[in-house]
């Protein structure tokens, strides 16, 4: 069995970019899967590490948080608007999970985070009719499988709305 260091270090080459309490989260459950974590931060960490819903949305949750960080110019930031393509394969759930743990320690917490879904559709290159998809592939009425993709894979901020201070 690897030492908790040695996991550690593991842990840190394959995923660099989670935020060190999930790390050492994920090396007590690697070591004792059955470890009861005592702290409210602990046991939301834990449940993120059990739940595997971390994998790429967390790294994308840390990009929002930064690109707002940086935009917001150090005001606090009331509420974030994501737009979320239902073709996109990130789960607005996972975001909404990562943000607020995220979001700690930053500008951004506390903040509320709406996500809007925007569906699929799609426009046939054989016949031009324009129809809804929940995959990003289809058929279209006429038979064809040449589909160009018109929405549903976004993934944007659309609105940040910051603190303003009157003096």
């Amino acid at each position: 069995m690897l030492k908790s260091i040695d996991y550690l270090g593991w842990v840190d080459l394959c995923y660099p970019t989670l935020p060190t309490f999930l790390r050492f989260c994920w090396v007590a459950l690697s070591l004792n899967p059955t470890y009861k974590f005592t702290s409210f931060l602990c046991v939301l960490c834990a449940s993120v590490v059990r739940s595997k819903k971390y994998m790429h949305e967390l790294g994308i949750t840390q990009n929002i948080i930064a690109i707002v960080t940086e935009n917001a110019k150090g005001k606090k930031v009331q509420r974030v608007l994501l737009e979320i393509g239902k073709l996109s394969a990130i789960m607005p759930e996972s975001i909404k999970f990562c943000f607020d743990i995220c979001a700690q320690d930053t500008i951004l917490e506390g903040a509320i985070l709406e996500i809007l879904e925007i569906p699929g559709m799609a426009k046939c290159r054989q016949c031009g009719t324009t129809f809804g998809i929940d995959k990003p592939f289809g058929i279209c009425e006429c038979g064809s499988i040449k589909l160009d993709i018109i929405t549903g894979e976004e993934l944007k901020i659309k609105e940040i709305e910051v603190e303003e201070l009157c003096v």
